[in-house]
């Protein structure tokens, strides 16, 4: 009992100086720390890539151009890794895309560019018809890029505009694209067309 009585009252000066080492060594570490993680948590909504496609193709319709060429590099690419991810209903916007980038308006080469190849990623072949006539046009890239997306959807109805792209008269990676692309196709009747070639590929 007199141990208790004899116990001093903590002064004023003592509780300052605890309240300063608890405040100093504890509640501004961790406010510190709850910042950081607020301020990481902010950045990483702000920044996050986006991953679903109907976010996608919002940015491909009305976005910056910084914001198309990154939304259709995404785009390829998840629809190259995971062909699933892909659904009809992209149809119709991914054409009226395409065809906003070809006109007098917009007139965005790299976003015409970049619709052929999702269109080509996409393993839809109802796409087979519009990249038809981007065998005709006059960008020798474009060309290149409708004959490569044309084999990947493996579009037989292609094989015979393909082929005209042998001739001695296209250039070389215009003949290396049709080459891989008739036989990722598979059409057989190619066959002596592309021995032909190899016939007359220079030594």
């Amino acid at each position: 009992m007199n141990n208790i009585d004899n116990k001093k009252p903590i002064s004023d000066s003592e509780s300052s100086r605890i309240y300063s080492l608890f405040y100093s060594f504890f509640l501004i570490p961790l406010m510190m720390v709850i910042f950081g993680i607020l301020f990481y948590l902010l950045f990483a909504v702000i920044t996050e890539e986006p991953t679903d496609i109907n976010q996608l193709l919002i940015k491909l319709e009305t976005g910056s151009i910084r914001d198309k060429a990154n939304a259709s590099y995404r785009m390829n690419k998840i629809f190259f890794n995971e062909p699933s991810k892909y659904n009809a209903s992209y149809r119709n916007r991914i054409i009226k895309i395409h065809n906003m980038s070809k006109s007098e308006y917009l007139n965005d080469n790299t976003l015409r560019l970049h619709t052929i190849m999702i269109m080509g990623n996409s393993a839809d072949t109802t796409f087979g018809s519009v990249l038809l006539k981007e065998l005709s046009s006059k960008n020798e890239e474009f060309r290149i890029k409708a004959i490569e997306a044309l084999g990947k959807l493996k579009y037989s109805d292609s094989s015979l505009q393909i082929k005209q792209f042998l001739s001695s008269n296209n250039s070389f990676l215009e003949k290396l694209a049709a080459t891989g692309s008739l036989g990722n196709i598979g059409n057989k009747n190619i066959i002596p067309e592309l021995v032909n070639l190899i016939n007359k590929w220079p030594s």
